[in-house]
């Protein structure tokens, strides 16, 4: 089981490292120079927007783990993020029995480890030290899995525009509060009703390793807001995520069965019971 949770731990830090590091965007030959209005910031602040006006993103799917030694690991998995503070992920294990548990609940952390039967508990800070770090806030899980933005963005910079029926637009962003530089490459140009959608995000780690992550599989997901006209909105179904060079590369793919968007429970509703015969530990 440890090794197991090591290799999720390595998957989901590895999606997660668009929010955990500090990146910088590799060198490219912009045409219009970073600016904190036109068309490029036009484009990015829509992101923005659309990422943090979704409440909540639940999703159901599966995962594919290639470490840099070869090893491949598959597992399912379900999580939720619901705006402010609430996070629940879920591994299942090769015949669907649950195998482990993350909940964050504001400032508290807890998780189930079904194979060595332990519920540990603690506050969101501790799980810096866990097996099973999570370097994501809720907010910034949700607008990954919209294929949003995880900051709001200061700068953007116009790098190329593509024409014809279906535009492709390329633009570097730079977030508010220092942090990563990434270059997008979208579906859509400014000026677009539609929300622009990201294909690609290229960037690097502060340790200078390369990061790209593709989004695919693209499909109009009704939103399910309560209270709210419902409304669809372009959601990435399959995410590709690389690291590293040529020595220590990895990968993450995630494929998504389920999505959805908008809906809240409430939040009384999350909580981990302890299950008989498991020993009880902190974080």
């Amino acid at each position: 089981m440890r090794r197991c949770l090591s290799c999720l731990v390595s998957g989901f830090v590895l999606a997660g490292l668009l929010s955990a590091c500090q990146v910088r965007g590799p060198e490219l030959g912009g045409l219009s120079g970073p600016q904190s209005t036109g068309p490029a910031m036009e484009l990015a602040q829509r992101l923005w927007t659309t990422s943090q006006g979704i409440p909540a993103v639940a999703v159901r799917g599966s995962a594919n783990y290639v470490a840099d030694n070869g090893g491949r690991h598959h597992f399912q998995f379900e999580a939720l993020a619901q705006k402010p503070d609430i996070f629940q992920f879920l591994a299942l294990g090769p015949t669907g029995s649950p195998a482990f548990r993350l909940l964050i609940h504001g400032e508290m952390a807890q998780t189930l480890d079904y194979g060595r039967k332990v519920h540990a508990t603690g506050s969101r800070a501790d799980l810096g030290a866990h097996p099973l770090p999570i370097p994501l806030s809720p907010e910034e899980l949700t607008s990954l899995l919209i294929g949003g933005l995880v900051a709001p963005p200061s700068q953007a910079e116009l790098l190329r525009v593509s024409q014809g029926p279906s535009p492709r637009t390329v633009i570097r962003v730079w977030p508010e509060g220092g942090g990563f530089l990434a270059r997008l490459t979208l579906d859509g140009a400014p000026g677009a009703e539609r929300v622009p959608v990201i294909r690609e995000l290229v960037s690097q780690t502060r340790s200078g390793e390369r990061l790209e992550i593709n989004y695919d599989d693209i499909r109009a997901v009704t939103r399910r807001d309560a209270g709210v006209e419902p409304r669809e909105l372009d959601f990435p179904f399959r995410i590709a995520a690389r690291l590293g060079g040529s020595r220590n590369r990895r990968s993450l793919a995630i494929s998504y069965d389920q999505v959805v968007l908008g809906a809240l429970l409430d939040p009384g509703s999350f909580y981990l019971a302890t299950p008989v015969g498991f020993a009880q530990e902190w974080l």
